[in-house]
């Protein structure tokens, strides 16, 4: 049986100038790189980032691997990363590994606590395929955004444990202050987040809309340009 699987989604490059693919081919070397790595280019439906999991997944579970690596073609593996891995491969346990991860700032960003439970972003998380199995694969009705929130939701409800990594690797947030991010980004954005508010139930959405409240006022001071789209959403 294989153990792992790690699958690097990239967009619009070529697959020799992700910065997670050459780490990963320097570390495994070329005869593992070839066999253990999935390369789903993703340029064409850049807005459907968990069905390239899904497909992933499908791939590991038909060649028996155990287990499933994702990671951010910008992320760069480590070699202790890598050696971590492989003391929790040689377990048998259905336990879900998260990296630390932070900017190149060293602010930390991941895996974090949110309304009392474990989540973290999906660069680096280390998942039993056995797993995956339980909670029924990648939601594609979060196709980009919150795709983590929600797979680490379904985590919790299912009583599966989430261990933090000692390795730690750097990662930059793509909408961390939204100055880069495209208006129809961040409207899917506001969509995905309404979305998964709803899917927490109870309290959660007032919570939410009330988030939205703030970031629209603060906007509304700082001059953003998303700050009616902010408002619409908010009301």
């Amino acid at each position: 049986m294989r153990e792992v699987l790690f699958i690097v989604v990239i967009y619009g490059i070529d697959e020799r100038d992700s910065i997670a693919c050459r780490s990963l081919r320097k570390i495994l070397g070329e005869e593992r790189y070839e066999q253990d790595v999935y390369v789903h280019d993703n340029t064409k439906n850049n807005i459907f980032l968990a069905g390239a999991y899904n497909k992933a997944y499908r791939y590991a579970r038909e060649m028996g691997y155990r287990r499933m690596v994702i990671i951010d073609d910008d992320t760069e593996i480590t070699k202790e990363y890598v050696a971590e891995l492989q003391e929790i491969a040689a377990k048998n346990e259905e336990k879900v590994y998260a990296p630390k991860l932070a900017d190149k700032r060293g602010k930390r960003l991941s895996p974090f606590k949110t309304h009392g439970r474990v989540t973290a972003f999906n660069s680096g998380v280390v998942i039993p395929i056995k797993v995956i199995e339980k909670v029924g694969g990648f939601s594609e009705n979060y196709p980009l955004d919150y795709s983590d929130y929600w797979f680490f939701l379904q985590l919790h409800r299912q009583g599966i444990e989430v261990s933090e990594m000692r390795s730690e690797l750097l990662h930059e947030l793509s909408i961390n202050d939204y100055k880069g991010v495209t208006r129809e980004r961040y409207l899917s954005l506001l969509k995905a987040e309404n979305r998964f508010a709803k899917e927490e139930g109870g309290i959660y959405p007032l919570l939410y809309r009330m988030k939205l409240l703030c970031r629209a006022v603060k906007w509304t001071i700082t001059g953003h340009r998303y700050t009616k789209e902010t408002w619409r959403a908010a009301i």
